[in-house]
């Protein structure tokens, strides 16, 4: 190859590699969307079941839960709100909203939020099942996992 062509060919192959380069949006985890839908989304329990390992499963379904709402936002600080229904437990209860902020860890599907049913602080969730319209969260008692609370939910809202 001559010497003035040289250039020629340097300037040929920093342009091809340019034109081939790649930009890399970050975007949004799936599991994220699942949970938050692209604004909100919100949530009603279904049912809570007991498990132990060699004991049959202790289901609860008391129809008073179940207009309670569960709202996780899609915005910066990933604000999360519980609401209470028309549907009481006590009828002297007074309705009333949670807010808090909810995470999500993808190395080990754990979702973190208030779950006013157990605690009045976010506890670790883990997501055993969730699609569009159904999610099984499960929190462990102790280490060897064999007590644990399985909570099934459904999509009620999305926005």
């Amino acid at each position: 190859m001559k010497a003035n062509n040289i250039p020629l060919f340097l300037f040929g192959l920093a342009a091809l590699v340019i034109s081939c380069t790649e930009t890399n949006e970050p975007s949004e985890f799936e599991y994220s969307l699942m949970f938050s839908g692209e604004t909100s989304k919100t949530w009603n329990l279904k049912s809570i079941a007991f498990r132990n390992e060699g004991d049959p499963e202790w289901k609860l379904d008391d129809p008073c839960w179940s207009d309670d709402r569960y709202i996780f936002y899609r915005d910066a600080e990933r604000k999360f709100e519980f609401k209470t229904g028309s549907n009481k437990c006590d009828p002297s209860e007074d309705p009333f909203t949670l807010t808090d902020t909810w995470s999500f860890t993808n190395a080990n599907a754990t979702l973190y939020f208030i779950f006013p049913l157990l605690a009045d602080f976010a506890l670790p969730y883990t997501v055993k099942e969730i699609d569009k319209n159904d999610m099984v969260l499960e929190i462990y008692f102790n280490d060897a996992g064999s007590q644990s609370y399985r909570m099934k939910f459904e999509s009620d809202d999305e926005n």
